[in-house]
């Protein structure tokens, strides 16, 4: 658990900051990770830190780690979980991957180069060719600027948060917030080894019968309920019983005839 806890926090890191955008051309994105709060990767072995350090890929290498350490656990009998349950978890493992794969095309993957230039183009002309229209439309010097502004601010503005929208990681104000994703994920990570969320909740021994009882009066209720018996009478001993109707019993009133007229 201690080991299986460490890895998925560094590959966490290693998956943030390899899209995130603020780092160097001739920098491994993935090397920034321990720039990020992880917990206690340095407790791992020297030979795989170097291992680590020296790989081009770190987030493909920590995902083998992981899927190895869950093959070893299942074969040293560390816990006792049917297969189709251990192949639930190498699925979701791989699902991780291919939503990773997805988000880098996004930070990895510019807008085409001639498609912006013709925006901004567009833009220009546009910003050029507004004043001298809006000057024969309009006859007030006062709603020619104010137009003009209005209508070229506009079109200005949306490109740029377009642009802003374009890559949603890094380091800028408006990207996501890779140092608290992290820090939420440590504390997710801690709060599951911990020895209380191992422990299973029980009842205690004073209210357990009274809670049982309780619980069974109120499933009777709710059985007798969906069988279609309405009404209720209290018996001799205190509790509440259910007054089954004469219909459900196969019984006629004394007034009803058995066959229809």
């Amino acid at each position: 658990q201690a080991t299986l806890v460490r890895l998925v926090s560094l590959l966490n890191g290693c998956i943030l900051m390899d899209l995130s955008t603020g780092f160097a051309a001739d920098e491994q994105p993935a090397d920034r990770a321990f720039e990020l709060e992880l917990i206690d990767a340095e407790a791992l072995d020297e030979e795989s830190l170097t291992t680590f350090y020296e790989a081009n890929q770190k987030v493909e290498l920590i995902f083998q780690w992981i899927q190895g350490l869950v093959v070893e656990a299942c074969n040293d009998h560390l816990f006792s979980v049917a297969p189709p349950i251990v192949s639930r978890v190498f699925q979701e493992l791989a699902d991780g991957m291919v939503h990773y794969h997805q988000a880098l095309k996004i930070a990895k993957m510019p807008l085409p180069f001639p498609y912006v230039q013709s925006m901004e183009l567009l833009l220009v002309l546009h910003w050029i060719i507004t004043p001298p229209l809006m000057c024969m439309w309009v006859t007030s010097p006062l709603w020619t600027g104010i137009l003009t502004f209005v209508q070229v601010f506009f079109l200005w503005s949306l490109n740029t948060i377009a642009t802003e929208l374009e890559n949603p990681f890094g380091d800028d104000v408006n990207d996501l917030p890779a140092e608290g994703m992290q820090k939420e994920l440590n504390r997710r990570l801690i709060m599951l080894i911990e020895d209380a969320s191992w422990r299973t909740p029980q009842l205690r021994p004073v209210q357990s019968e009274a809670a049982e009882k309780q619980l069974s009066r109120k499933m009777s209720r709710f059985a007798l309920g969906r069988s279609g018996i309405s009404s209720s009478t209290v018996s001799e001993g205190g509790e509440q019983t259910a007054k089954v109707p004469d219909t459900l019993l196969g019984r006629q009133r004394p007034n009803d005839s058995p066959h229809p007229s």
